[in-house]
């Protein structure tokens, strides 16, 4: 009698373990959206990678590229694969220096902020008469043309 409790037990804690293990099709393994950072306006068709490592915890560890894909026009990505980390480019942008991580069973919603190329203008105008201007920063002296 023990055992039929015993193995019923065991049945039942499998059909619970086993049920809860199962994912969803139609959702994606991550998703999420890449945006300016500063504005949060979309990226749209911004190359979007997913990134795995593996190795020792004092060892080697080698990361590669599991899955990639691109931003539909309001910046939206997904991919069927769940990658531990993600990471995207952009032609504009900078480079990201950092990957967003996935968050395991919690969220599977992963946003990347992209920094925009920015350029700064700057535009000297000699209004003292003097012939040349010198920073202790650059060590150099700059020649000073006469605007009129």
């Amino acid at each position: 009698m023990k055992e039929l409790i015993f193995g019923t037990h065991c049945l039942l804690a499998l059909l619970i373990i086993s049920s809860g293990c199962t994912k969803d099709p139609s959702k994606p393994g991550v998703a999420g959206l890449v945006t300016e950072f500063g504005t949060d306006k979309p990226i749209n068709n911004a190359s979007v990678y997913g990134i795995d490592c593996e190795g020792e915890p004092l060892g080697s560890i080698s990361c590669f590229r599991t899955d990639s894909t691109h931003t539909n026009a309001d910046g939206y990505y997904s991919m069927p694969k769940e990658p531990a980390w993600v990471v995207a480019h952009a032609s504009g942008y900078w480079a990201a220096d950092h990957l967003a991580p996935v968050l395991h069973k919690k969220e599977l919603a992963t946003n990347v902020s992209l920094y925009p190329f920015a350029w700064l203008k700057v535009t000297i105008r000699n209004e003292s008469g003097a012939y040349a201007i010198s920073s202790s920063e650059i060590n150099t002296i700059f020649p000073l043309q006469q605007v009129s």
